[in-house]
C-alpha cells in the first residue's frame, strides 16, 4: 500500500473490527475497581466541545478520590489547549477524528503509542457511545476498563453489545431522563464509590494569564471596554446548520440590545461561522465588532469571561460560557431538549424555545426545517434577553462597581 493512500471508510471499519476481535481478549465484567491498580488513569473523551466541557467535573473527583493519580485526558486535537491549564489534568493527549478514521499508517501509530503508556485504568464517560471511541478505549491495554452502559444514539445495538466486551465493567445510568450534567455526575459517583453535591459539580475552565491579556487587548484594539457599558457576546453559529437561529433575526436583537441597552455587541464563533456572522454583520444597524475566526479557542473563553451576557446558539461555546462563570441565554430546539442545557444556576442561565409535540426527536426532524428553532420569534428571545439583563447582568455590574469603588480587587 503506497503511503498516505485513503481506504474508503467502510472497509476500514470492518477490517479493523475484525482484527480488535483477534487482537484483544474478551475480559469479564467486574463489579468493582482494583483500588491498587489506578496510579496512571486515562479519561477518553471524543467528543464535542460541549460535552467535554460537561464532563470537567469528573477530573477532580477523581484525582481526589483516588489519591491524586495521574490523570491523562485523550480528546480531539481541536480542544486541547482549552485544558493545558487544567489542574486535575496532567497531560492531554491530542486525537485527529479525521486521520485516525480514515489513515490507516495514523491509527496505528496512535494505537502503539497509547499502549505502551500502560494505564491502569481507562475511563469513558461518554452516555452515548460510537463505535471509534470504543475502539480507542479496548486498544488502551488498561488493566481497567470502565464505561457507561449507554444509548443507542451514536450506536447500532449489534455493534453495542460487541463493544461492551471491551469493558470490564459498564456503568448504568440510574435516571434514564435526565440532564447530563446529573448523568454525569451519577457516572462519577458509581466510579469513585461516593456521593457528590450537584453544586460540587459544575463544569469549570481554567484560563492562563496570557490568555486574559490577549482578550483585553483584543477588545481594547476595537474600542470595547469591559468598564462601559454592558458587554455582551452573541454567537450565531453552531456545528450542526440545523441547530442555528437566523441571521436577520440576530441582527435585529443585536439592534434591540444596544437601543434599549446601549449593549456593545460582539459576534464570535470559528471560521466556519464567518458566512452567518457576515450576514448578521450586515443587518445590525448598530455598533458591532466581528471576532469570528479571529481568536483561539483560549483566548475566546478569556473574551467570554470579559463579557456580562452570551447569547447564542446550542453550541460549545454555550457551555464555555457557563464554566467562566457569566450568564447565558440558549436559543434552544427540541432535539435533545433539556438534556444539555441549561443547568447550574436557572436565574442565570436561561432558555428561548418553542415547544413542539415532537420534542426529543434526536434531531430525526420530521419537517423539512428544525421549526422549533426556526420559528422562535425576536420577540421570544428579546424577552428573555431583557429579563436576564434587568433581573442579573445589571445587579451584577452595580455590585461590581461598588466594590471596585471600594478598592475591593475583583477575581
Amino acid at each position: 500500500m503506497r503511503r498516505g493512500y485513503r481506504l474508503p471508510r467502510y472497509v476500514l471499519r470492518d477490517f479493523y473490527s475484525r482484527a480488535i476481535r483477534a487482537a484483544f481478549y474478551e475480559q469479564p465484567l467486574a463489579a468493582e475497581l482494583d483500588i491498587n491498580r489506578r496510579a496512571n488513569v486515562l479519561v477518553v473523551r471524543t467528543d464535542g466541545l460541549g460535552d467535554l466541557i460537561l464532563a470537567t467535573p469528573l477530573f477532580k473527583h477523581v484525582k481526589k478520590a483516588f489519591g491524586h493519580p495521574r490523570i491523562c485526558l485523550l480528546t480531539r486535537q481541536e480542544w486541547t489547549d482549552l485544558f493545558q491549564n487544567y489542574p486535575y489534568i496532567d497531560e492531554v493527549i491530542p486525537w485527529s477524528i479525521q486521520k485516525y478514521a480514515t489513515s490507516v499508517r495514523y491509527r496505528l501509530k496512535f494505537i502503539e503509542a497509547l499502549r505502551r503508556r500502560s494505564f491502569d485504568l481507562a475511563i469513558h464517560p461518554v452516555y452515548s457511545r460510537e463505535p471509534l471511541s470504543d475502539e480507542v478505549v479496548c486498544c488502551t491495554h488498561a488493566s481497567q476498563k470502565v464505561g457507561f452502559d449507554g444509548d443507542l444514539n451514536n450506536i447500532s445495538k449489534k455493534q453495542k453489545s460487541k463493544n461492551d466486551r471491551y469493558y470490564t465493567r459498564l456503568i448504568k445510568s440510574t435516571s434514564l431522563v435526565c440532564s447530563e450534567i446529573e448523568r454525569n455526575r451519577d457516572f462519577a459517583e458509581q466510579v469513585i464509590g461516593e456521593i457528590i453535591r450537584l453544586a460540587d459539580f459544575q463544569p469549570e475552565l481554567w484560563l492562563g494569564d496570557a490568555d486574559r491579556i490577549a482578550a483585553l487587548e483584543i477588545l481594547d484594539q476595537r474600542a470595547v471596554s469591559v468598564n462601559g457599558g454592558v458587554v455582551i457576546a452573541l454567537f450565531p453559529g453552531a456545528s450542526s446548520a440545523y441547530k442555528t437561529w437566523p441571521a436577520a433575526n440576530y441582527a435585529e436583537l443585536a439592534n434591540r440590545l444596544h437601543e434599549r441597552f446601549n449593549a456593545k455587541v460582539i459576534v464570535c464563533g470559528a471560521h466556519g461561522d464567518a458566512d452567518i456572522a457576515s450576514d448578521v454583520m450586515d443587518k445590525v444597524r448598530g455598533p458591532v465588532v466581528n471576532l469570528t475566526g479571529r481568536t483561539s479557542l483560549t483566548q475566546l473563553a478569556a473574551v467570554l469571561k470579559s463579557s456580562d451576557l452570551y447569547i447564542g446558539n446550542d453550541t460549545g461555546p454555550l457551555h464555555m460560557a457557563v464554566a467562566v462563570g457569566i450568564p447565558t441565554l440558549g436559543i434552544m430546539g427540541g432535539g435533545h431538549f433539556g438534556r444539555f442545557y441549561p443547568y447550574g444556576d436557572l436565574n442565570k442561565h436561561r432558555v428561548a424555545f418553542k415547544k413542539m409535540d415532537c420534542y426529543g426527536c434526536n434531531w430525526n426532524c420530521i419537517y423539512d426545517t428544525t421549526r422549533c428553532i426556526q420559528e422562535i420569534s425576536v420577540n421570544d428571545v428579546w424577552h428573555e434577553a431583557q429579563r436576564i439583563i434587568e433581573e442579573v447582568v445589571l445587579p451584577s455590574r452595580r455590585h461590581r462597581d461598588t466594590e471596585l469603588c471600594n478598592g475591593v480587587t475583583l477575581p
